[in-house]
């Protein structure tokens, strides 16, 4: 064994994979803190639209989903066209 043999890791696949894997976590953690933060302002500001009380249970439910992806993508998915496309994607997900 020489003196490289002795700094580099049993399974350098296995170790890169694990490090691939802690970044990711880290990252898909903050991620979320994040999208979780843009779902509460959107909710905590809900009920100060002019006439909410009088919204259809479509509109609610356009308004959640319209949460739900400005919640994961602020750009993205944000205004009408942003909306659409996150729709699109939705209905992929749900397999329609």
């Amino acid at each position: 064994m020489n003196k490289n043999e002795d700094c580099q890791p049993e399974n350098t696949a296995e170790t890169s994979a694990s490090a691939l894997n802690n970044l990711v976590s880290r990252r898909d953690k903050k991620a979320m803190v994040k999208a979780v933060k843009r779902m509460k302002k959107y909710w905590n500001t809900y009920d100060q639209q002019v006439g909410f009380e009088g919204f259809s249970v479509e509109t609610f439910l356009d308004d959640a989903l319209y949460a739900i992806g400005i919640a994961i993508d602020d750009k993205e998915y944000k205004y009408v066209d942003g909306y659409q496309k996150f729709k699109n994607i939705l209905r992929e997900q749900l397999g329609g």
